[in-house]
């Protein structure tokens, strides 16, 4: 979490320069390696791939940068502000808009048990069905990005009857597929080219209740997030944040996520130079069918 400002404070600054700019007709998007047309003419984009610290690949400036809109909970909050801010170093490559709320998921029914999470259920479901899809028509995203952590995972209750389940539990699960499936739908119908969903990176330390601690809550997300995609086809994509924190060494590193589960401003602008903006980049350029 940042040092100078509060938790989910924005730093409207850096939101402002990076947002999607509405007013710049959204022609389709086109690799630099292919022709376009400048002032009737026609010219090919001359500068080559630049390698970022970690080995990832930042293609050449494509003809108009790719709009990129994350949503999601807290950590997605984070995760995009450092979109954001690496997108106002790489203005030609990318603009960023996040929405988000606190507690967001994509599991919009049921009753968290784990904790009290009741408004958080509720305004997932007005961010997720209504703001969302909105946000959507305004800014005409090239890719939506999609991360929720922690509340998706808690113990819910959706049936008196049938009692309090886990993510370990078939029925829950089964509820998982179908709730990630038919957002995965929405957000295809609403026409954005490429979903990706996100398998958060592992929180890190003990949770209040602790029953939140067990890895293979996250393990039962990032499953079903693999499989929702398998089933959507070539328009949507899994990043595998939570590999990667690992294959890094930064999932127990506290001066990535200080509380063991947010990203620091730093840190998250450390993830979009390193790996994540040129890997969306990349996906945004990818055919997204076929």
């Amino acid at each position: 979490m940042p040092a100078t400002r509060g938790f989910l404070e924005p730093d409207r600054e850096v939101l402002d320069a990076a947002a999607i700019d509405i007013d710049a007709p959204p022609v389709p998007l086109q690799a630099a390696t292919s022709s376009v047309a400048v002032d009737g003419a026609v010219a090919v984009a001359a500068a080559g791939p630049v390698k970022t610290s970690s080995g990832a690949v930042l293609p050449p400036a494509p003809n108009r940068p790719v709009r990129i809109m994350v949503v999601g909970d807290s950590t997605a909050f984070y995760l995009g502000q450092g979109l954001a801010a690496w997108a106002g170093d790489h203005p030609q490559h990318a603009q960023v808009d996040v929405l988000y709320c606190q507690g967001c998921g994509f599991i919009l029914d049921g009753t968290i048990t784990s904790f009290e999470a009741a408004s958080f259920v509720a305004q997932s479901r007005v961010v997720v069905q209504q703001e969302m899809l909105e946000h959507i028509a305004a800014l005409q995203p090239d890719v939506v990005v999609l991360m929720s952590t922690v509340n998706d995972i808690a113990n819910r209750q959706w049936d008196a009857a049938e009692g309090v389940l886990t993510p370990a539990d078939p029925r829950y699960r089964a509820r998982m597929v179908a709730a990630y499936g038919a957002v995965t739908d929405s957000v295809l119908a609403a026409g954005v080219p490429h979903l990706v969903w996100v398998n958060p990176p592992i929180p890190a330390g003990v949770w209040d209740p602790p029953e939140m601690s067990e890895d293979p809550r996250n393990w039962v997300q990032h499953d079903v997030i693999r499989e929702v995609a398998a089933a959507a086809g070539a328009a949507v994509n899994v990043n595998e944040l939570d590999a990667w924190f690992t294959l890094t060494g930064h999932g127990a590193d506290r001066s990535w996520r200080a509380d063991g589960t947010h990203l620091t401003e730093q840190s998250a602008k450390e993830l979009a130079g390193e790996f994540l903006g040129a890997w969306l980049v990349q996906t945004a350029l990818r055919p997204s069918a076929g």
